[in-house]
This record gives structure tokens, C-alpha cells and sequence, in this order.
């Protein structure tokens, strides 16, 4: 399991909250009481010409108050990062901190064995350049994918005829 701290851009939230979080038992433990909320965190990042837009929500939220969160409280759910050109959608079960000192913190819990099973095959077919086969897998873990190029080029089948033996051939050729 993987975990990640995050903190709100443009917020003074102290550098010992992360140094702080600790990992016992199965359990997170926290700086001190503090008052979360707990959910499917929703993160969203990218850069709009000179500005950087960061943007954290909670779905699905419940709010306690406590100093310790248990592994199988928080991460109920899998998780999603997609990555392109500058921008990172993320979707993860996670907690955001309320309390003043240190709000806006975020948690996300990054459990591969949570990722669901699948596999998605793809096959692209065309005259000029061949078939594309793709198959992309998701496992406990990570993603396995392959992918295969089976190029033709255009032929032309010319039949030839042999004179000595008086039969026709027919041959191949790649244009």
C-alpha cells in the first residue's frame, strides 16, 4: 500500500504534519485530535497558461474526530491517476484534515490490491498498413500490456509463364 500527503497550494500548513503521520498496527496515526473528513478524494491539476490550477474535493464524506484512522475505514475503495500533458485527475479514498493548524492537508490511500481485475483488447485493422493488436490487463498491483504490429504491405501476383517447362507461375511480389 501506498500512501500520499498532499497539502492545499497557497496554504501555510506546518512541514511536521506529514513528518508526523505514522504508520502503527494498521492504523494511521495522526499529529494529534483532529477533526477529518473521510471520502473519495478528488484531485485535479493542471496549468492554464502562467497559472497552475489545483483543485481537492471529497465525495461520498463523512466527518469524525479522532487521532487514529483504521487502514480498512479509509481505504474501501481503488484508485485512479491518469497523467497528460501537464495535467493529473487522481481519484482515491482519502481523508482532508478540518481543523485550522492544519487544513487542508490530504491523505490519499493507494491500495494496489484494491485495483479490479480487468482486461481490454483492442484490434485495429487497415488495408495499407496492416493489424494493430493491443491488450491491456489490470492486476493486483499494476497493469501488464502488450501490444503487436503485424504490417503487409501492398503485394501484386504476376503469373509468369515458363517457356522450358510450359508451365505458369505465380509470384509474389511486394510493391
Amino acid at each position: 500500500m501506498s500512501i500520499a500527503v498532499l497539502y492545499a497550494i497557497g496554504r501555510d500548513i506546518p512541514e511536521n504534519f506529514r513528518s508526523n503521520v505514522k504508520i502503527e498496527n494498521d492504523k494511521f496515526l495522526l499529529p494529534k485530535t483532529l477533526k477529518i473528513e473521510i471520502g473519495i478524494v478528488l484531485l485535479d491539476y493542471y496549468q492554464n497558461g502562467e497559472n497552475t490550477i489545483f483543485k481537492i474535493d471529497l465525495v461520498f464524506r463523512k466527518f469524525i474526530i479522532t487521532n487514529a484512522i483504521d487502514f480498512n475505514e479509509l481505504c474501501v475503495d481503488s484508485f485512479i491517476i491518469i497523467q497528460n500533458r501537464g495535467y493529473i485527475h487522481a481519484r482515491a479514498p482519502g481523508l482532508r484534515v478540518i481543523n485550522k493548524k492544519y487544513e487542508g492537508a490530504v491523505i490519499l490511500c493507494l491500495d494496489p490490491s484494491k485495483t479490479p481485475l480487468r482486461n481490454i483488447m483492442l484490434s485495429i485493422k487497415d488495408e495499407r498498413f496492416g493489424e494493430v493488436f493491443g491488450e491491456v490487463s489490470t492486476s493486483r498491483g499494476g497493469f501488464v500490456g502488450e501490444i503487436r504490429w503485424i504490417h503487409s504491405s501492398p503485394r501484386v501476383h504476376n503469373m509468369i509463364y515458363d517457356e522450358k517447362s510450359g508451365v505458369y507461375r505465380v509470384v509474389e511480389e511486394y510493391v
